[in-house]
């Protein structure tokens, strides 16, 4: 049945283009009359001003109706807002009985407000923590310093060995080496990067000069700890190279405390953080380095 509505369905397409096809034809033909007889009325005789706009106006409706049948009539272009309206309702159709459906399956409005309010949290509270200022490595002394020194080239990135160094996409920052401790840390005896920099962007330090180097602090975020969910952890103290984090007592829980005048924002603790999706912890940088 349905393959016989799309046969008739065809068939008056095709027929409504043929008809279609010779309307253009005739006025076409008519348009070319008319012109002839204007031209050749025009060379025998002069035109009274009445005569010469009849004509005009004739000629300028024969040809107004030959785009129209040209354009919208062979061209077919009505059909096609007709269909497109059609697809519309019925994308329109589906995506109410999809929702009825689930709304179906529900019981209770406190139920479909909890799904709803379930989805949402999933979409928005799902974002790693980020610091604000650009995290340069030691050495680079103050950031406005290191963007006008450093020409990009690369050096600095290929020598780092953990590959925690890369270029920014920022528009701001565009292809400057930033260091990222999302998946690493900067140990605190590698100056792998400051050897190889050949413009003073990043100054030759050791690695005795690198431990009182701070390049930013650690950041503690509660919310994402999983200590807070009754799941002990001490990872964050255990991995920090110079004992600025430490585990104490808080009601029924052990949570870390940070002395950001110790912490050198080497990573460490953010790389290593077992909170997942979200890390409970991240390094904030600082524009000008200083002394721990």
């Amino acid at each position: 049945m349905e393959s016989h509505t799309k046969a008739a369905r065809a068939k008056h397409a095709a027929s409504s283009r043929v008809r279609s096809f010779w309307m253009g034809v005739i006025t076409c033909f008519l348009f070319l009359i008319c012109l002839l007889l204007i031209l050749d009325e025009f060379v025998e005789q002069p035109l009274s001003n009445k005569h010469y706009l009849s004509y005009l106006f004739t000629a300028v409706f024969l040809l107004i109706a030959s785009v129209y049948v040209l354009f919208f009539v062979l061209l077919d272009r009505k059909p096609a807002k007709k269909k497109e309206k059609k697809e519309v309702i019925n994308a329109s159709r589906r995506g109410f009985l999809t929702l009825s459906t689930s709304l179906a399956q529900t019981s209770t409005v406190d139920g479909v407000r909890r799904k709803m309010g379930e989805g949402i949290a999933a979409m928005t509270k799902k974002r790693n923590p980020k610091s604000k200022n650009p995290i340069l490595p030691a050495g680079a002394v103050s950031f406005e310093q290191y963007k006008q020194l450093c020409t990009v080239c690369g050096a600095c990135v290929t020598a780092c060995p953990l590959h925690i160094l890369s270029p920014s996409l920022a528009f701001e920052n565009l292809m400057l080496p930033l260091l990222s401790f999302d998946h690493g840390s900067c140990p605190i005896d590698c100056v792998k990067c400051n050897d190889v920099c050949a413009t003073g962007a990043l100054e030759k330090i050791t690695p005795a000069d690198k431990t009182d180097i701070q390049i930013g602090y650690a950041v503690w975020l509660r919310e994402n700890c999983i200590v807070i969910k009754d799941k002990p952890c001490h990872k964050c103290e255990e991995v920090c190279p110079n004992g600025s984090i430490q585990m104490i007592q808080s009601g029924r829980f052990q949570i870390p405390i940070i002395n950001t005048g110790r912490c050198i924002g080497c990573g460490a603790c953010q790389a290593n953080c077992p909170a997942s999706p979200l890390k409970a912890i991240y390094v904030e940088g600082h524009k000008e380095h200083r002394k721990s």
